[in-house]
């Protein structure tokens, strides 16, 4: 059964040139047809995700977020694809503020230094959006709790404050300082706002002001010694060695801070400097400053005469302030770090026991009235711990450190990021069609130039073989027969014989009857090609 005809015609398509001979390997036709059918289609596809979109810059909080894949793109091998989303960094500069997102404080660059080094100042630096979980950490924390006195009223009458602030260092890869600040929360029941962890700093620093004023001032019945502020500059520490404050020991306590057994049990403090001050005194108007010799901030004060306070703040031990000292550290801290995204096992606000644990109980003055403060309620580590056995708040709290858990923890700022986003239908359409055609042709430029190579290489060795032969028959005897049978074959090849030689050679009129029917035969053959486009025309 013969083929139909436009199958015949497109398995021996001549590729564009002009064979001297048939196509020798017509099957390799329809292969390359489908070979091209398909490379269209593998094209199209990855010409949808290279020619359907534009790059455009567009601004962003999270530069690091990944971009959704676009169409088609998974057939990219990976390491053609970009790894990051590229973005223009921020340049900062110290004295620059900045909060960190869903963050409590507010932040200000304090200090920098060269990348190079670490040691030597810098103004500037660049700044990529590096998260600040990973690469912080809280270095110390100041607490100063303040005593004005109203000298204008008949009876003098005592103001008090309490302040807090905090330096971090942060390696983003430069070195750099920052100093944290808490907003002003005002005095808030621990009871009113469901405990709310936002709200402890104040009130832990009011039982640092009680204590002040019940334990060491012996309240309104002794005479107020003017204005005086206590200060404390505390630091986290796992060895709690205050002897050695070199840099390279505090790097190395920081990165232990990270690891356990330091981060699995209660933070510790050791105190680093201390202040104790008095605008009014007449012995020594400006205060005195100290490095405590404790080892951790349940004995800040420790070696310190209580001749101290003489003309200072008032008489007493300065002993009775370390516990409140102590639990303003650990609530400060932990906020801090909460902001920070620095979550360890001895987070306070996880863990019910963990509270506990680090939390001192304190219950000065209870029910005494006629206070700068009222009449004086539990003190907020009595109210707090009793709110741990409550479920829904301590829920409440595990949820806050759940989101900061999870939430990338970087500032707060507007970057340029390359983002694809799809051109107009018919525009992505015609671009798409435009690339994929331009590849398809260059893929059939090249399949036809291969074939074609390969055909005249074949017709080359084709012509090199009858040329050999000829030689070879040129030099051996032959029978007539056999010549007449050289010149049917020189008949169906090349037309030079003519049938004169062919009648003289055999001398035969059955001979020269047959060589006309085949002669007949090979121009009906040959009208048949040119009719398919096999042949060329004369």
């Amino acid at each position: 059964m013969k083929p139909p005809r436009f199958l015949a015609s497109v398995a021996g398509y001549r590729l564009g040139y002009s064979p001297q001979k048939a196509y020798p390997w017509p099957w390799t036709t329809p292969v390359g047809l489908g070979i091209l059918l398909m490379s269209t289609v593998l094209l199209t596809c990855v010409n949808i995700p290279l020619a359907a979109y534009d790059v455009v810059q567009e601004l962003t909080y999270f530069p690091n977020s990944t971009l959704p894949k676009l169409p088609m793109s998974n057939i990219f091998p990976s390491f053609l694809e970009s790894s990051v989303s590229l973005f223009a960094p921020q340049t900062w500069s110290v004295g620059d503020t900045f909060r960190l997102n869903s963050s409590t404080f507010q932040f200000a660059i304090a200090s920098a230094f060269d990348q190079a080094d670490n040691m030597t100042p810098v103004n500037s630096f660049s700044y990529s959006n590096v998260a600040f979980s990973e690469n912080c950490d809280v270095t110390n924390i100041t607490v100063s709790v303040l005593r004005k006195v109203d000298t204008q009223s008949p009876n003098a009458f005592q103001y008090y404050s309490c302040e807090t602030s905090a330096y971090i260092t942060c390696n983003l890869p430069t070195r750099v300082e920052l100093t944290a600040t808490l907003p002003d929360l005002g005095y808030a029941s621990p009871l009113a706002d469901a405990g709310g962890i936002l709200k402890q700093t104040s009130d832990y620093g009011l039982d640092l002001q009680v204590a002040l004023y019940i334990d060491l001032l012996g309240g309104l019945a002794e005479t107020p010694h003017g204005d005086g502020t206590i200060t404390i500059t505390a630091r986290p520490c796992c060895n709690c060695t205050n002897g050695d404050s070199s840099q390279q020991f505090l790097d190395a306590e920081a990165q232990q801070l990270l690891q356990s057994p330091c981060s699995s049990q209660p933070a510790r403090f050791v105190a680093s400097s201390g202040d104790v001050r008095n605008a009014s005194s007449p012995n020594a108007p400006w205060g005195v400053g100290f490095t405590p010799t404790g080892a951790n901030a349940s004995d800040l004060f420790d070696g310190l005469a209580s001749n101290w306070l003489d003309g200072y703040i008032g008489s007493g031990n300065l002993s009775v302030l370390n516990d409140p000292f102590r639990n303003l550290f650990q609530v400060y801290y932990h906020l801090l770090r909460r902001d920070l995204g620095v979550l360890r096992d001895n987070q306070i606000y996880g863990s019910p026991d963990m509270y506990n644990r680090s939390i001192v109980l304190l219950n000065p003055g209870v029910g005494l009235s006629s206070t700068p403060f009222g009449t004086i309620a539990p003190s907020a580590a009595v109210s707090y711990s009793a709110l741990q056995a409550n479920d829904t708040v301590m829920q409440e709290w595990r949820n806050t450190i759940q989101v900061f858990n999870e939430t990338d923890r970087v500032p707060v700022l507007e970057y340029l990021r390359p983002t694809p986003r799809r051109k107009s239908l018919g525009s992505a359409i015609t671009s798409v069609f435009s690339a994929t055609f331009a590849m398809v042709a260059t893929v059939w430029a090249i399949f036809s130039a291969v074939a074609r190579v390969l055909v005249r290489t074949s017709e080359l060795r084709h012509r090199a073989a009858e040329d050999a032969e000829w030689g070879a028959s040129k030099d051996q005897p032959s029978t007539g027969l056999d010549e007449s049978k050289w010149d049917l074959k020189e008949i169906g090849y090349s037309e030079g014989i003519s049938l004169a030689a062919a009648h003289e050679e055999r001398g035969s009129d059955d001979v020269l009857e047959q060589i006309a029917v085949l002669r007949r035969e090979i121009y009906s053959m040959r009208g048949q090609l040119r009719q398919r486009g096999l042949l060329e025309s004369e």
